[in-house]
């Protein structure tokens, strides 16, 4: 019994830590603007040999609709 307990609260801890830490990501406030980079490195990847994709993907960049 007393092993059990002894797992139990170490998994129940271990999602404590996850869930505070998904916690803190969402209260990221909308207005904090979102870098990033390698946005070139994309274009290696093969969704984006598509050239529509790639217009639609930097449409939304330049505008920065539906990145915040």
């Amino acid at each position: 019994y007393k092993e059990v307990a002894v797992l139990l609260r170490h998994h129940i801890s271990n999602y404590d830590l996850m869930l505070n830490s998904i916690a803190d990501t969402i209260k990221i406030p909308a207005y904090d603007k979102l870098f990033f980079g390698g946005k070139t490195n994309m274009l290696s990847q093969p969704e984006f040999h598509d050239i529509e994709k790639v217009k639609n993907l930097m449409n939304m960049i330049e505008q920065e609709k539906g990145i915040y």
